[in-house]
């Protein structure tokens, strides 16, 4: 997939992940979420993934783990669970679909909530909590 796919906007990326048989993201680092997953799920797209600790933030279900990550440093990990979810990929998907209706319903004031619930255990921890 060439770079150029994602100019905002242009909608190819979405084209690309649409006539893509599969997803292949073993992508080391990512943000704060690996969007690969979202992206290739909303146009019907199976997806698999590295193994990392962004990835597993965001992938929580044990199960889904199993299926769709992979060890980002193991290239023959990655080559079997590439050939397993090309020869499995409508379970896959209906599996990841329902992850993705979850993930999709997410607003903005939901990643707040996080932020602050977050923000608050880490105050706590430092003795920084104010009294009222």
């Amino acid at each position: 997939m060439s770079w150029s796919a994602f100019i905002p906007g242009s909608g190819r990326a979405c084209r690309l992940y649409k006539c893509a048989d599969l997803a292949v993201n073993p992508s080391l680092s990512e943000g704060g979420m690996p969007f690969t997953i979202t992206e290739a799920l909303s146009v019907g797209t199976t997806v698999v993934m590295g193994d990392i600790e962004v990835t597993r933030e965001i992938v929580v279900d044990p199960a889904l783990r199993e299926s769709t990550l992979f060890a980002p440093y193991d290239w023959k990990a990655m080559a079997d669970k590439i050939e397993w979810a090309l020869q499995n990929r409508d379970a896959l998907y209906a599996q990841q679909r329902q992850f993705f209706d979850v993930l999709a319903k997410r607003t903005w004031k939901d990643v707040v909530k996080e932020h602050i619930r977050i923000l608050d255990v880490i105050a706590e921890q430092k003795g920084m909590t104010p009294s009222l």
